[in-house]
C-alpha cells in the first residue's frame, strides 16, 4: 500500500505541470485583458479616436459659430441703420425700384454686350 509519504511525493510530481498550466492560462488572460483595454482606450466610446473626432467637430462648429456671429453683427448694424437712418431707407427702396409719388422711374439697359442684329 501507499503510505502517506508516497502519496505526497506523487502529488508534488504532478503539481508543477498543473501550476505551469495555470500560469500559461493566467498569462493569456492577462494578455487578452491588456489587448481589450488597449482596444477600448483607443476605439471605445471614450477612446482616443472618438475624442479626436469630437475635437475636430468642435473646432469646425466653433469656426461656423464665429462666422455666424460676424453675420449677426452685420445684420444688427443693418437693422439699426434701417430703423433710424432715413437715407438708408430711401436708398434701399430705390434699389428695389420704388419711387415717391410724382416721380418717374427710368431704367437704363446696357446694350454694349449684345450682338448686332442679323439681316
Amino acid at each position: 500500500m501507499n503510505g502517506p509519504g508516497q502519496n505526497a511525493e506523487s502529488h508534488k510530481a504532478s503539481a508543477p505541470s498543473r501550476d505551469g498550466k495555470r500560469f500559461r492560462i493566467g498569462r493569456w488572460i492577462l494578455i487578452a485583458s491588456f489587448l481589450f483595454a488597449l482596444y477600448a482606450w483607443t476605439f471605445g466610446p471614450y477612446g482616443v479616436v472618438r475624442q479626436q473626432r469630437t475635437a475636430e467637430t468642435l473646432r469646425r462648429l466653433e469656426a461656423h459659430n464665429d462666422s455666424l456671429r460676424g453675420r449677426l453683427e452685420l445684420l444688427e448694424d443693418s437693422l439699426k441703420l434701417l430703423s433710424t437712418d432715413s437715407a438708408t431707407i430711401a436708398g434701399q427702396a430705390r434699389r428695389l425700384g420704388l419711387v415717391l409719388p410724382g416721380e418717374v422711374a427710368v431704367r437704363f439697359v446696357d446694350t454694349t454686350g449684345l450682338a448686332p442684329a442679323r439681316k
